[in-house]
């Protein structure tokens, strides 16, 4: 859930799992999609992601970004 940092309302993605008989369909990119959303709906200009390796390439493309490896990516407004 969204809570204030800094003057910024920050959410926290802590993670997504696809079923392996149900990966490479796109269900974690609308998982994923659809949370963000409702958080930036909600006024989060800051939202952490902790990504797996496995993970790492979905999430960079939707705009998260950070160090490698299962530590938060970050997406921002600034």
């Amino acid at each position: 859930m969204p809570g204030p940092v800094q003057g910024l309302s920050v959410g926290h993605i802590a993670s997504v799992a696809t079923d392996p008989a149900q990966r490479r369909r796109g269900h974690a990119r609308r998982a994923v999609t659809a949370v963000h959303d409702w958080l930036a709906a909600r006024g989060c200009g800051r939202i952490d992601l902790t990504a797996s390796p496995d993970a790492e390439a979905l999430n960079r493309s939707l705009g998260y970004r950070g160090t490698a490896g299962p530590t938060p990516l970050t997406w921002s407004l600034r």
